[in-house]
């Protein structure tokens, strides 16, 4: 993979003009050589209207890859409309837009969401259509931080995992159409020196056009994070991970249903000095051994222990 950027802003009367340009060339070569090149190109325009502020512009990206035989690059077009202001100065700000573009599809970025891919895979690059989305954040009284965020896309091409009906039962690929909407909430109580509290969550709701559902992806998850000073340099970490149950198939076309997940980890840290430190951590401590991906099971209660140090 080899990429290339280039930022470029200029002023234009009370606003900037920015032009941005990046190319992306991959080449896979599991099976046989596949070529693709990508290059984005975003003109786009901030400025400032009263109390408000606005970005405005056009992403376009194109593709060329070597399977599909074509020699001139496929445009794609999508909105970049941004605007914020602040209800309360400097206390709550207010948020929405509408955006969307090409997502280039690497087997880097399948690993790291699914670690048991096999070689039957399909690249498809996802493109959303559009995300309309609306929002605000904000502190209270300096120790809350909060904030919402709505969003409705409409995706092309999004990739979803199904088993391989292979004996390892590894994960391959299908594409199908999608809408999600999304509705996020968060929380962080920074209450003193001595106790952080924070809470994150997200509920979805999907439509697909020919999966019968969009497999793996949850209806909610949510965490419950905390960190307690229990005497100097000593700290004790808790958090909590779930998510709702999740449809499942394999490539015969068997329906499964994975049940929710819920775990708990708790840890101990030794602040050395800012950039050496000692933990121990105790994740899944409810020992259930929950289904992360169809067939694969996580592990059951484990410790983890170790030494950080950065330069």
């Amino acid at each position: 993979t080899f990429k290339v950027q280039s930022n470029n802003k200029f002023k234009a009367g009370s606003g900037k003009f920015s032009l941005d340009v990046g190319g992306t060339y991959t080449q896979l070569s599991e099976k046989a050589d596949y070529n693709r090149l990508f290059i984005d190109v975003l003109p786009h325009f901030e400025f400032k209207y009263q109390k408000y502020r606005f970005d405005l512009g056009v992403l376009g990206n194109f593709f060329l890859d070597s399977m599909t035989g074509n020699s001139a690059m496929k445009p794609y077009f999508a909105p970049y409309l941004k605007a914020e202001t602040y209800l309360v100065p400097k206390k709550l700000r207010a948020y929405a837009g509408i955006t969307g573009g090409l997502h280039k599809n690497m087997l880097r970025q399948l690993v790291y969401d699914n670690l048991f891919i096999g070689n039957n895979l399909t690249y498809t690059n996802p493109q959303t259509v559009f995300n309309v989305y609306a929002g605000m954040n904000g502190s209270f009284k300096r120790f809350v931080e909060y904030g919402i965020k709505m969003s409705q896309e409409a995706i092309r091409d999004q990739y979803l995992f199904i088993n391989d009906t292979n004996e390892l039962r590894n994960f391959t690929t299908v594409s199908d159409d999608i809408s999600r909407f999304t509705f996020s909430g968060e929380v962080k109580f920074d209450v003193n020196r001595n106790l952080d509290i924070g809470f994150r969550g997200n509920f979805y709701a999907y439509s697909t056009t020919a999966e019968a559902s969009a497999w793996h992806m949850p209806t909610y998850d949510a965490a419950l994070f905390t960190t307690i000073r229990l005497a100097d340099k000593v700290y004790l970490d808790g958090g909590y991970f779930g998510t709702s149950n999740r449809k499942a198939r394999d490539l015969a076309g068997n329906e499964f249903t994975l049940p929710a997940i819920n775990d708990l980890n708790v840890g101990l840290e030794y602040r050395y000095k800012k950039n050496i430190s000692a933990f121990v951590k105790a994740n899944n401590i409810l020992n259930q051994k929950y289904v992360l991906w169809n067939y694969y099971n996580a592990q059951g209660i484990n410790v983890l222990a170790g030494v950080t140090f950065s330069l």
